[in-house]
């Protein structure tokens, strides 16, 4: 999972443009989780394994939380207004659908479809960022007549 994590981290190092930062994170985790089936493998056996054990709660904060911090660290980067919220959003789509893609014969022209559905969801949250208006004081001698 360490490994993981760290390709995270230099996908997210690898560009200088916060947006396409974010699409790095996102296209790694994705590519990472649907071409390494083993890492996926070994993703939901800790899960599972945590849960018969009782102590998901430490699945969450240890591993779950820990690629989601990447996700949300390169959204608040872009601009994004509530990056936790669209990582966890963001991260859940990319770990379900990387389940769905090793249960089927693989296609990688629904992969592709998925990274830039999860590219689409981004845009929109970063547009929706810069277009928040705020509230300027007036300045004494800017008014006009």
């Amino acid at each position: 999972m360490v490994r993981a994590i760290e390709r995270l981290e230099q996908a997210r190092g690898s560009e200088r443009d916060p947006l396409r930062a974010t699409h790095a994170v996102l296209e790694e985790c994705l590519i990472g989780t649907t071409e390494h089936r083993s890492a996926l493998i070994a993703f939901l056996e800790h899960w599972a394994s945590c849960v018969r054990k009782g102590t998901v709660d430490r699945f969450y904060t240890r591993v779950y939380f820990s690629f989601r911090r990447v996700i949300a660290d390169a959204l608040r980067d872009a601009g994004v207004q509530d990056p936790d919220r669209l990582a966890l959003a963001l991260f859940g789509m990319i770990a379900g659908y990387a389940t769905l893609y090793w249960s089927k014969p693989p296609d990688a022209a629904e992969r592709t479809s998925v990274l830039e559905d999860a590219y689409a969801m981004v845009e929109r949250a970063v547009r929706r960022g810069r277009g928040i208006v705020r509230a300027v004081p007036k300045n004494e001698g800017s008014e006009t007549s």
